[in-house]
């Protein structure tokens, strides 16, 4: 609930334009840097002389694409494959860990990730200065993470079938037994999936948005500055022939 809310934050603030193409393509374009940000404000420039409705949603969804297929940068691919290898590696150590022990499954360890990805998204919100910047780096970290347990889950899972005769997700067996290899692999696919995503997407979101939170300091009213005369950088009053004389208080907007 608390990252629906936030995630609805961020559209609400970003998705600003005369029409819905407009929105659209503000929130593609929101939360880029450098060129890329350049770009992001010279498509919103034009798209405002695009008329008709086709065609403005024609151009925004054109540029949208180009804005997901385009300025990555090394951050969120490095995420990408550590994240793939990672958790390929410790669902793989967690499976044979259980099969030789206790056989409980592997089910407390597809809930366990969400923590790694809600400090993903905040070093990278942080570090790329924008919620977006953390989203995709938290986003994309989830999504590889998944695949790479779920291309270990399968195998693993008709391993515990001809091992142990039980489902891989939590070590029960069916009241009838397991029908085949092809049950076992479609419970392990259908089980981590679910289980993974229901306990781990809100975590990204956290994070992204705990990286663009700033505490914003009170503002406190300082004295006037005197100024000195000759002072550098100084400009006399408008319609002043001549420098403020010496000792004069000068207060600075």
């Amino acid at each position: 609930m608390v990252a629906a809310t936030v995630l609805g934050w961020f559209v609400a603030r970003t998705a600003r334009g005369a029409d819905g193409a407009a929105r659209f393509l503000a929130l593609a374009t929101a939360g880029r840097r450098g060129s890329r940000a350049e770009w992001g404000a010279a498509m919103r420039a034009e798209l405002a002389s695009v008329t008709g409705r086709r065609e403005r949603w024609r151009f925004a969804v054109g540029c949208a694409l180009t804005a997901v297929r385009t300025g990555w940068g090394r951050g969120p691919l490095l995420v990408a494959a550590g994240s793939f290898l990672g958790f390929a590696v410790l669902t793989f150590v967690a499976s044979r860990v259980m099969l030789a022990g206790d056989r409980v499954g592997i089910l407390a360890g597809v809930l366990g990730p969400g923590l790694v990805f809600l400090v993903v998204g905040l070093v990278a919100a942080r570090s790329g200065r924008s919620f977006r910047a953390g989203l995709e780096s938290g986003v994309v970290g989830l999504l590889t993470a998944l695949a790479g347990a779920l291309v270990v889950v399968v195998p693993e899972a008709v391993n515990w079938y001809r091992e142990a005769g039980v489902w891989i997700i939590d070590g029960d067996a069916a009241a009838g037994g397991i029908p085949g290899p092809g049950a076992a692999v479609r419970n392990a696919l259908g089980g981590v999936t679910y289980f993974y995503l229901l306990f781990n997407v809100p975590w990204p979101v956290l994070g992204a948005a705990l990286g663009t939170w700033r505490r914003r300091r009170p503002e406190t009213a300082g004295p006037p500055a005197v100024v000195p005369t000759g002072s550098p950088g100084i400009a006399p009053a408008v319609g002043a022939d001549e420098p403020p004389p010496e000792g004069r208080v000068v207060t600075q907007f």
